[in-house]
């Protein structure tokens, strides 16, 4: 979520741009979207009563005059299993209902698991990753975790149940010599730099194996189809 001044600001410019000062956005309309239950704008050492004021709805200049649509029905829902739809709506009441502050408790329907390697072959299951690399038995199932070291321990337990023999690609760690730090910096052992994995770049090991699922995380090349997400 954006903070207000940001609205505040464009809506100003737009009234230059159409000299008209006295309509919102200068006249011209405007669509915005969003979802208050979100995390709010960042607010550097800010308290609550802080954040609260870098909301659009402060803003006395552009909220007051918006005109407010609730959406109440989810298409993508339309047609689910019952137990899709139970889930949905229990999951947007975590944000509204009271009664579900602090500790909670899953429904029923929700399976839960206190080892890393049972739950992932809940998903995964063995047996059909030995004996298949269907990319639809890919396509329906998915998991997400919140760490980046918690996603890398589960690829690595899926890749080894896959089946065929790993190729491991090594990176080439050293330190280029365009800045103008200390020699210091540029003596910094290859052990020490293979160790580092930086977000949004490749490990220093990339182990893959023939036909396992890939996704790129950066743009490469946008003719030919490299591009941020594509899954190959």
């Amino acid at each position: 979520m954006q903070h207000r001044h940001y609205f505040e600001a464009v809506g100003r410019n737009l009234q230059d741009i159409c000299s008209n000062f006295e309509s919102l956005f200068g006249g011209i309309p405007v669509v915005l979207g969003g979802e208050f239950a979100q995390i709010g704008p960042v607010v550097k050492h800010g308290q609550r009563h802080r954040i609260v004021e870098t909301l659009l709805a402060k803003s006395i200049e552009i909220w007051p005059n918006l005109k407010k649509l609730k959406l109440t029905e989810n298409m993508r829902l339309s047609g689910s299993n019952p137990i899709d739809q139970s889930f949905s709506q229990w999951i947007g009441s975590l944000s509204y209902n009271s009664l579900l502050n602090g500790k909670i408790f899953l429904p029923h329907y929700v399976a839960q698991y206190h080892s890393l390697t049972t739950f992932v072959d809940s998903i995964y299951p063995k047996e059909i990753m030995e004996q298949t690399l269907d990319p639809e038995f890919f396509q329906e199932r998915a998991i997400t975790a919140p760490k980046n070291d918690l996603v890398d321990e589960i690829n690595r337990y899926v890749l080894d149940q896959l089946p065929d023999n790993k190729t491991s690609l090594f990176a080439v760690d050293r330190i280029t010599q365009e800045d103008s730090t200390g020699s210091e910096d540029r003596q910094m052992p290859t052990e020490c730099l293979q160790s580092l994995n930086p977000h949004g770049l490749p490990p220093s090991v990339l182990e893959l194996k023939v036909e396992m699922p890939v996704m790129i995380l950066r743009n490469i090349n946008a003719e030919k189809g490299l591009c941020n997400g594509t899954l190959s």
